[in-house]
Protein backbone atom coordinates (compact mmCIF):
# COMPACT_ATOMS: atom_id res chain seq x y z
CA UNK A 1 0.00 0.00 0.00
CA UNK A 2 1.15 3.57 -1.24
CA UNK A 3 0.34 6.23 0.60
CA UNK A 4 1.59 10.15 -0.41
CA UNK A 5 2.54 11.56 2.65
CA UNK A 6 3.82 15.43 2.34
CA UNK A 7 4.35 14.67 -1.67
CA UNK A 8 6.58 11.92 -0.73
CA UNK A 9 5.91 8.60 -1.12
CA UNK A 10 5.67 6.14 1.62
CA UNK A 11 5.90 2.04 1.87
CA UNK A 12 3.64 0.52 4.54
CA UNK A 13 3.47 -3.12 4.64
CA UNK A 14 2.00 -5.23 7.01
CA UNK A 15 1.71 -8.63 7.96
CA UNK A 16 -1.33 -10.73 6.03
CA UNK A 17 -2.52 -13.99 5.62
CA UNK A 18 -5.02 -16.01 3.53
CA UNK A 19 -7.96 -16.38 4.64
CA UNK A 20 -10.38 -18.43 2.04
CA UNK A 21 -8.92 -16.86 -0.94
CA UNK A 22 -9.35 -13.48 0.28
CA UNK A 23 -6.03 -11.49 1.81
CA UNK A 24 -6.58 -10.25 5.53
CA UNK A 25 -4.20 -7.72 7.63
CA UNK A 26 -3.37 -9.95 10.98
CA UNK A 27 -3.92 -8.09 14.34
CA UNK A 28 -1.87 -9.35 16.72
CA UNK A 29 -3.20 -9.66 20.06
CA UNK A 30 -2.21 -10.43 23.76
CA UNK A 31 -4.30 -12.50 26.21
CA UNK A 32 -5.01 -10.69 29.20
CA UNK A 33 -6.18 -12.68 32.60
CA UNK A 34 -8.12 -10.90 34.98
CA UNK A 35 -8.42 -12.57 38.66
CA UNK A 36 -10.80 -10.49 41.10
CA UNK A 37 -11.90 -12.02 43.63
CA UNK A 38 -10.89 -15.29 43.12
CA UNK A 39 -12.06 -15.39 39.47
CA UNK A 40 -10.24 -16.00 36.58
CA UNK A 41 -11.52 -14.12 33.17
CA UNK A 42 -9.86 -13.67 30.07
CA UNK A 43 -9.83 -11.41 26.84
CA UNK A 44 -8.07 -10.70 24.33
CA UNK A 45 -6.68 -6.87 23.93
CA UNK A 46 -5.05 -5.17 20.88
CA UNK A 47 -1.48 -3.68 21.42
CA UNK A 48 -2.74 -0.19 20.57
CA UNK A 49 -5.73 -1.08 23.51
CA UNK A 50 -6.28 0.13 26.80
CA UNK A 51 -6.78 -3.38 28.84
CA UNK A 52 -9.74 -1.24 30.56
CA UNK A 53 -11.60 -0.88 27.47
CA UNK A 54 -10.83 -4.25 26.37
CA UNK A 55 -12.26 -5.76 29.73
CA UNK A 56 -15.80 -3.60 29.08
CA UNK A 57 -16.09 -4.98 25.50
CA UNK A 58 -15.57 -8.41 26.74
CA UNK A 59 -18.11 -7.95 29.47
CA UNK A 60 -15.37 -8.32 32.73
CA UNK A 61 -16.32 -6.17 35.04
CA UNK A 62 -13.66 -4.01 36.59
CA UNK A 63 -13.40 -1.01 39.14
CA UNK A 64 -13.48 2.22 37.30
CA UNK A 65 -14.19 5.81 37.68
CA UNK A 66 -12.33 8.69 35.17
CA UNK A 67 -11.16 6.35 32.75
CA UNK A 68 -8.66 8.42 32.03
CA UNK A 69 -5.52 7.80 34.92
CA UNK A 70 -6.12 10.21 37.68
CA UNK A 71 -8.76 9.24 39.74
CA UNK A 72 -7.12 5.12 41.16
CA UNK A 73 -10.07 3.64 41.12
CA UNK A 74 -9.21 0.70 38.77
CA UNK A 75 -5.34 -0.03 40.37
CA UNK A 76 -4.48 -3.42 40.05
CA UNK A 77 -1.31 -5.40 40.15
CA UNK A 78 0.68 -6.78 37.32
CA UNK A 79 0.94 -10.43 38.11
CA UNK A 80 2.82 -11.19 34.85
CA UNK A 81 3.74 -9.66 31.54
CA UNK A 82 4.25 -6.21 30.59
CA UNK A 83 2.38 -3.45 29.82
CA UNK A 84 2.83 0.24 28.30
CA UNK A 85 2.48 2.59 31.06
CA UNK A 86 3.55 5.70 29.11
CA UNK A 87 0.58 7.31 29.13
CA UNK A 88 0.05 7.31 32.48
CA UNK A 89 3.80 8.58 33.45
CA UNK A 90 3.24 11.48 31.03
CA UNK A 91 -0.68 12.22 32.70
CA UNK A 92 0.38 11.05 36.44
CA UNK A 93 3.63 12.40 37.41
CA UNK A 94 3.41 10.35 40.71
CA UNK A 95 -0.32 11.76 41.59
CA UNK A 96 -1.99 8.27 41.69
CA UNK A 97 0.92 5.83 41.44
CA UNK A 98 4.53 6.61 42.62
CA UNK A 99 7.72 5.44 40.86
CA UNK A 100 7.93 2.60 43.64
CA UNK A 101 4.53 1.33 43.35
CA UNK A 102 4.83 1.49 39.35
CA UNK A 103 8.20 -0.83 39.84
CA UNK A 104 6.23 -3.22 42.18
CA UNK A 105 3.94 -3.97 39.89
CA UNK A 106 0.78 -1.85 40.14
CA UNK A 107 -0.81 -0.86 37.19
CA UNK A 108 -4.22 1.22 36.00
CA UNK A 109 -5.58 -0.73 33.23
CA UNK A 110 -7.57 2.26 32.10
CA UNK A 111 -3.96 3.95 31.25
CA UNK A 112 -2.02 0.66 30.54
CA UNK A 113 -1.94 -1.01 26.96
CA UNK A 114 -0.27 -4.74 26.90
CA UNK A 115 2.88 -5.46 25.53
CA UNK A 116 2.69 -9.21 26.38
CA UNK A 117 0.53 -11.81 27.61
CA UNK A 118 -0.63 -10.65 31.22
CA UNK A 119 -2.24 -11.57 34.12
CA UNK A 120 -3.60 -8.53 36.24
CA UNK A 121 -5.05 -8.94 39.68
CA UNK A 122 -7.88 -6.53 40.21
CA UNK A 123 -9.01 -6.96 43.59
CA UNK A 124 -12.52 -5.13 44.55
CA UNK A 125 -11.03 -3.63 47.57
CA UNK A 126 -7.76 -1.88 45.93
CA UNK A 127 -8.09 1.51 44.43
CA UNK A 128 -8.54 3.97 47.31
CA UNK A 129 -7.78 1.69 50.01
CA UNK A 130 -4.16 0.82 47.95
CA UNK A 131 -3.58 4.04 47.29
CA UNK A 132 -3.66 4.93 50.90
CA UNK A 133 -1.14 2.20 52.17
CA UNK A 134 1.17 3.25 50.06
CA UNK A 135 0.64 6.56 51.51
CA UNK A 136 0.93 5.79 55.30
CA UNK A 137 3.69 3.72 54.97
CA UNK A 138 5.69 6.34 52.74
CA UNK A 139 5.20 8.11 55.57
CA UNK A 140 6.68 5.71 58.30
Amino acid sequence: MQTALAGQKVLCKAPRQQVAGRRQLRVQAYKVTFIRDGKEKTCEVGPNDYMLDAADASRIELNASCRGGVCGTCVSKLVSGTVDNEWLEVLDDGNVLSKEQIAAGYILPCSAKPTSDCVVEANSDWGVHTIEKWSHTARA
